[in-house]
């Protein structure tokens, strides 16, 4: 199973093929999406000499993030995809970033399952966010993702029979919402750190997840594919 990734949801721009057991990623940093996409593909398919059509998905960040990039990155896997009779696979770009905070942090954490809220700069003092519960074979999303100024950003109660029954676990804030830190919340300063504070969704990240949701069954049809915004005023 080869699966094309691409990530376009911020300042940089990736794409990654994966077979399960082997990843190559290529990228632009700060540069015009639109122009560069298509060539790291290209690339990317003449480094394992591989048409498009031997691909098994192709799978896109499809958000939160820069409307830009987003509707570049979708314009172009569903193009690929209706080429190739190709299905696809939309990523969220939070669920992607928590994916590579699980992935990041796994050694050290022992084998714990993570809690972690993935946040997402969203520009206009403002950050992307949601709470996702972590480990080696799942990326849960906990709630709802939101977006809100940072002061708002509300702690993951555990209640009732979940607080029962919950194993341990390490609990992270990751991602470029913490450039935002000193205007959280206080409960949340201590799950801050220099480390995570520019972690960022990538292609990799992408990749993984999508392959899982291949094992489930989840790929789409290319015309079904749809951007996630969580503000719609807004063309940034």
């Amino acid at each position: 199973m080869t699966i094309l990734a691409l990530e376009t949801s911020a300042a940089r721009c990736q794409a990654a093929l994966y077979d399960g057991n082997s990843l190559r990623v290529v990228e632009e940093s700060d540069a015009q999406h639109s122009r560069v996409l298509l060539a790291l593909i290209q690339t990317l398919l003449k480094q394992e000499d591989l048409a498009l059509q031997a691909l098994q998905a192709i799978a896109v960040a499809n958000g939160p993030g820069s409307f830009t990039g987003l509707r570049i990155g979708i314009a172009i896997a569903q193009g690929l995809a209706y080429a190739a009779r190709l299905p696809v696979v939309p990523v969220g770009t939070l669920a992607a970033l928590a994916y590579a905070a699980e992935q990041n942090s796994r050694a050290a954490r022992g084998g714990l399952p993570l809690r972690v809220l993935a946040t997402i700069d969203a520009r206009k003092a403002q950050v992307y966010s949601a709470w996702f519960h972590c480990n080696e074979e799942s990326v849960q999303m906990l709630g709802q993702q939101s977006l809100d100024d940072p002061q708002n950003i509300a702690c993951y109660a555990i209640e009732g029979d979940e607080a029962n029954t919950v194993q341990s676990f390490e609990q992270l804030i990751v991602g470029t919402g913490l450039r935002y830190k000193e205007a959280l919340p206080g409960w949340a300063q201590q799950y801050c750190n220099e480390q995570t504070s520019e972690l960022e969704p990538g292609a990799e990240a992408v990749a993984g997840l999508a392959a899982r949701a291949l094992q489930r069954g989840q790929g789409i049809p290319a015309a079904e594919l749809q951007p996630l915004y969580l503000r719609n005023k807004v063309t940034d």
